[in-house]
């Protein structure tokens, strides 16, 4: 390596620019390390958070300062990786151009995603309050469509496809012209998804180029020339891969939660599954094995597989609660995104509505107050003085 090419890896090298941002959340502080713009579409935030585990504002800086320093190693990885030198071509196959437009159909929609699961986990009564009269379907959806810019998000979109498999396509080029055809259908798909969500009128207006006719499935991504074999792309290849990345951008707690999720994923399809023969409706076995969990699984069976577990499940013990299986769907869906992100080729199934229904508010599952801050009130009299 000359001192050129030095030079110039050192100039565009990603560093942090002002001290890291701390706040308080309880009684423990936290560390907020903003995504730089060269790789925010590689991480797939803008923000990364991350307890420091420490009460004093202080110690809590160093601890932060150590934990950017290790993002911002990773972000210059990614940045690394994305940086090969682009393929000048000038024509595309008409497969090459279904695969990048069915994976931002994928994409899109799993960004709408969190939108429509909130919308499921409402009451019936709400859900109907809150749904599109079926006559005023059409005017909502063009009143969606108006309010976004098509063609831009197709350009942006059709860059992005081209740059992750290191190409590059004039734009006057008559096969850029059909891409950014097939990723306006595409996104304008995306569009008719929720309107027939909100409307229940399910496969109204569907393209049957994004969608299955008859089982009204989203079309997987064709996976023109797979970076990974098949057979080769299997859970025990791709589990350790994914827990390094969480182990460095979720901290400690994160890569418990993760681990535990993926160890249970291992067992239910064993760990030569290939993850391509991992479809929706095998997703939604695995969610039904969850539900039927019992809590403190480890302790109570010890060395137990999941399908073992369940089998010698007492009735004494109650199943897991419905928010750790929506943690463990919510871990599944970030396994899956980041095999993608690692490989645009692999084929994910359909995610999204899987999260169970939960009556219980999010906000009253945890104390208004910490230890500390009760012990401030009720010990020094606080309370008191406040009363009279």
């Amino acid at each position: 390596m000359d001192f050129t090419t030095i030079w110039y890896y050192e100039l565009r090298m990603l560093h942090p620019r002002t001290a890291p941002k701390v706040y308080r959340q309880n009684d423990t502080w936290h560390v907020r390390v903003y995504v730089p713009k060269p790789v925010v579409h590689l991480v797939g935030s803008s923000e990364i958070h991350r307890s420091t585990d420490e009460t004093n504002r202080a110690a809590a800086l160093k601890v932060a300062e150590k934990k950017r320093s290790d993002l911002y190693i990773w972000f210059n990885e990614l940045l690394e990786r994305d940086s090969k030198v682009s393929q000048r071509i000038s024509d595309l196959a008409d497969a090459e151009i279904a695969d990048m437009a069915r994976k931002v159909y994928h994409n899109y929609r799993e960004e709408a995603a969190s939108d429509m699961a909130d919308f499921f986990r409402l009451p019936s009564d709400q859900q109907e309050a809150e749904s599109i009269p079926e006559d005023g379907r059409s005017s909502v959806l063009h009143a969606l469509l108006s309010d976004f810019d098509l063609p831009d998000a197709a350009n942006v979109n059709a860059r992005l496809m081209l740059k992750q498999r290191g190409l590059t396509l004039a734009p006057d080029a008559p096969a850029y012209t059909k891409l950014l055809r097939r990723i306006r259908e595409a996104l304008t798909q995306v569009h008719v998804d929720a309107v027939n969500l909100y409307a229940n009128t399910p496969a109204q207006g569907d393209n049957p180029f994004f969608i299955n006719a008859e089982t009204q499935e989203p079309r997987v991504p064709l996976s023109v020339s797979p970076a990974i074999p098949k057979g080769e792309a299997t859970l025990d290849l791709l589990i350790p891969m994914v827990l390094e990345e969480v182990r460095v951008t979720r901290g400690p707690k994160g890569y418990s939660k993760m681990s535990h999720t993926l160890k249970l994923l291992s067992e239910f399809y064993g760990p030569s599954a290939d993850i391509s023969s991992i479809d929706r409706k095998s997703v939604v076995a695995f969610r039904g094995a969850l539900e039927n969990l019992p809590s403190n699984a480890t302790k109570r069976y010890p060395n137990m597989s999941i399908h073992q577990v369940l089998e010698a499940r007492s009735p004494q013990h109650e199943s897991i609660s419905i928010s750790h299986v929506n943690g463990h769907l919510r871990n599944l869906r970030q396994f899956f995104r980041t095999c993608a992100r690692n490989d645009s080729t692999l084929v994910i199934p359909s995610l999204e509505k899987l999260d169970l229904h939960d009556p219980v508010n999010t906000l009253d599952k945890r104390y208004p107050f910490s230890t500390k801050q009760l012990e401030a009130l009720f010990v020094n009299g606080r309370l008191n003085d406040w009363y009279g």
